[in-house]
């Protein structure tokens, strides 16, 4: 399709908005943002920051967007991307986990969370680069005997490898040093 449009258009700058595709022939310009089925704000889309092969490209073709753009090497475009698509989607999938569960389980409706989502997020967007900040709870507090015991009230559901994973990178050394 790529040759097809070139052919096509020899004359015309081609540009794609993927985070991973790379081509020598097609600018790549990602916006670094997560898009639902509603429109935003013209002062949310103003804020998007542009993850682009070469941000002098990006400038040229859309000079009335003061959006930041930031340059990113083809061979980083896949960590990139996968980096976007865990943070964006991996929560997402937490959160609903937790808003069927807490009816479902407990009886508790799932607007319930709203504000402790909500803290969450204001948290992490206080100081993003800061984990120590923002998280909370045993993992952080290098509990090891409660992590154990959430684990085992996990024990079946296929959410608890995540829980797992989460601990081991972030207790690593704790574990290690445990006989």
């Amino acid at each position: 399709m790529i040759e097809e449009l070139a052919g096509r258009y020899p004359d015309r700058t081609r540009v794609h908005f993927s985070g991973s595709f790379w081509s020598p022939d097609i600018h790549g310009m990602h916006p670094l943002m997560s898009f639902g089925r509603e429109l935003y704000s013209r002062a949310d889309y103003e804020r998007i920051a542009f993850v682009a092969d070469d941000p002098d490209v990006f400038r040229r073709l859309f000079p009335s967007l003061a959006n930041p753009c930031y340059a990113i090497r083809p061979h980083q475009k896949a960590r990139y991307h996968a980096l976007c698509a865990m943070a964006g989607n991996f929560t997402g999938f937490l959160w609903a986990k937790l808003f069927e569960e807490l009816p479902a389980s407990f009886g508790i409706p799932p607007e319930a969370a709203i504000p402790y989502l909500e803290r969450v997020c204001r948290n992490i967007g206080a100081a993003p680069t800061s984990p120590e900040s923002f998280l909370t709870g045993p993992i952080v507090r290098k509990d090891v005997r409660t992590v154990a015991e959430h684990l085992a009230a996990l024990d079946g559901d296929a959410y608890r490898p995540i829980y797992e994973a989460f601990a081991r990178i972030h207790l690593s050394s704790v574990l290690e040093k445990r006989p």
